[in-house]
């Protein structure tokens, strides 16, 4: 699972790259998570309130993201 995390974490970053949309932002706060590098995660998802194409429905669903990021961190 974490191979395919860290694969798919890889392509968003080159989305992200080409277009810094807060979809791909929040894929890769997924991924990273999968990945349990849960400071990368939380930057991620963090990203997501100033990306291109940011939705309320988004900022929410990062939001939510955050807090079990943060639980998970704390172990």
């Amino acid at each position: 699972r974490q191979a395919n995390a860290s694969g798919a974490a890889a392509k968003f970053q080159a989305a992200i790259a080409l277009v810094p949309d807060a979809r791909f932002y929040f894929n890769l706060c997924l991924a990273r998570e999968a990945e349990g590098k849960f400071p990368a995660a939380g930057k991620a998802c963090r990203q997501v309130k100033s990306a291109t194409g940011s939705s309320e429905r988004l900022r929410e669903k990062a939001a939510q993201r955050l807090d079990i990021i943060a639980k998970k961190s704390k172990g």
